[in-house]
């Protein structure tokens, strides 16, 4: 009982990063903003991480609902991988703007950087936990 409340606990934290990681992307660590209004280039990173944020968070709620260690480990194992992707797509998978003093190099690959590798860690160490609970 106490290895599936540490579970638990841990699938919680998850699911609030994921929450934290898509209100951060939409808000303080969203794309850069032109004076026309215009779309910039960085707008499809800010998409791809709002849609890890997305998955990390309905991952870690279905874990959560879920009784299967099994498929708990395997959740959250899926959700590590969402955090790795949230980690290194900006600016690899997706671009960034050209210039290093703009919004998005300063603010969001950072923020998007340290909550991929947080999320990637916690649902790592969550899968772990569930996996040898289920042998």
């Amino acid at each position: 009982m106490k290895g599936n409340l540490a579970s638990k606990a841990l699938n919680i934290i998850v699911a609030v990063l994921g929450v934290v990681l898509v209100v951060g992307a939409m808000t303080f660590a969203g794309p850069c903003v032109h004076d026309d209004g215009s779309a910039s280039v960085c707008h499809t990173a800010q998409i791809a991480i709002i849609a890890g944020g997305v998955a990390v968070a309905v991952l870690s709620v279905a874990s959560l609902l879920i009784g299967n260690s099994r498929v708990v480990g395997v959740l959250s194992i899926v959700a590590a991988a969402c955090g790795v992707f949230v980690a290194v797509a900006p600016g690899n998978a997706f671009p960034l703007c050209m210039m290093a003093t703009m919004h998005c190099r300063l603010v969001m690959q950072p923020f998007a950087q340290f909550a991929g590798i947080a999320i990637a860690a916690v649902s790592l160490i969550a899968g772990v936990r569930a996996l040898r609970m289920s042998s």
